[in-house]
């Protein structure tokens, strides 16, 4: 008796069309979910030109379907060197405030647009449009609305909203961190894809060994985290598409300055006078059940030129660093004055 609903059920399913389409709601119920996003806006410092950023409110299949790599806590689009499913903007509008004038802007096709980073004059503003295979940097004047993209110029987003430096391992920050204006509101700072990097590792088909995972013997709370590194393989991608060259670049020519060597950077700021740079590179070993901001790292200033003035702290492996709710849970149950 109970095999008919079963044989039935299986039945159906296998007379279903292999290419259904997905199903759509009515017309009233689509208006209302694809009603327009409010824009959000970005003042200048200088508070004379704002950008209003318009929004699409759900990302496409195709952006969805498109390749990930899940590493290290952060899910990474192959193609572009780029987070998946990153936020991003399908246009600007430029307002003059002081009167309200709209200026027109010179966008480029088929857009992708990370929010704008003003120069501190508020003269310029720079952003990034991912395209299939790549983001570019894009350079805009807010007195005439023209942009330019800079060739040759691809953008690392990798680790786009993880720049919070060592006082953020662990967790996001605000900001992204790729593009930074110093205070000549001429040069930025930016983290590009390696241009000798070479083609992705590829994995083995033969294993070195087999996956130990070592226990130091010790007590402690774990929380658990997705998309971990799993595989020595998963070590090498991670370390590719996060491997970032910082470079000084020239807004007015179009020249790029490389800083130091390629690495993994979790932060680069720029000093206030432009004549320091404090870096953050994370490096191995890597952990298999933490996310990379607490992966080991070296906390350095530097000089413009990549060379290291002072070390501020070397960061182990933060695998026993209690989380928020562990440690008020700690205080609660030992007491709190």
């Amino acid at each position: 008796m109970l095999l008919r609903p079963v044989l039935f059920l299986a039945a159906a399913s296998v007379a279903l069309p292999a290419d259904t389409p997905y199903m759509k709601p009515s017309k009233e119920v689509l208006d209302v979910m694809n009603a327009p996003m409010t824009p959000v806006m970005s003042v200048s410092p200088t508070r004379d030109y704002a950008i209003l950023m318009r929004s699409d409110r759900y990302p496409s299949i195709a952006e969805v379907a498109q390749p990930m790599l899940r590493l290290a806590g952060i899910r990474i689009d192959s193609n572009t060197n780029g987070m998946h499913l990153a936020p991003n903007h399908n246009g600007f509008e430029l307002k003059r405030l002081s009167d309200g004038v709209d200026i027109a802007l010179k966008l480029p096709a088929n857009r992708k647009l990370g929010a704008p980073v003003w120069s501190p004059d508020g003269k310029q503003f720079a952003f990034t449009n991912t395209n299939e295979h790549a983001i570019e940097l894009w350079i805009g004047t807010t007195a005439t609305g023209q942009t330019r993209q800079i060739a040759g110029v691809h953008i690392n987003g990798v680790h786009g909203g993880f720049g919070g430096g060592p006082a953020a391992r662990g967790g996001r920050a605000e900001g992204d961190g790729t593009i930074q204006w110093l205070g000549d509101s001429r040069t930025v700072l930016v983290r590009l894809v390696p241009s000798e990097r070479g083609a992705p590792p590829a994995e083995s088909t033969v294993p070195k060994g087999p996956h130990i995972l070592e226990s130091l013997g010790h007590a402690g709370p774990v929380p658990t985290y997705e998309d971990m590194l799993q595989t020595p393989h998963d070590e090498d991608l991670f370390e590719y598409y996060s491997t970032a060259q910082l470079a000084w670049l020239d807004t007015a020519t179009g020249k790029v300055t490389p800083v130091a060597k390629p690495a993994i950077y979790q932060t680069a700021q720029p000093s206030p006078d432009g004549r320091h740079l404090m870096v953050a590179r994370i490096h191995r070993p890597f952990s298999y059940q933490l996310p990379m901001g607490s992966f080991p790292q070296d906390v350095e200033v530097w000089d413009t030129k990549g060379s290291v003035e002072y070390t501020i702290a070397k960061l182990g492996l933060a695998e026993r660093v209690p989380s928020a709710a562990c440690a008020r849970a700690l205080v609660l149950t030992n007491g709190s004055p």
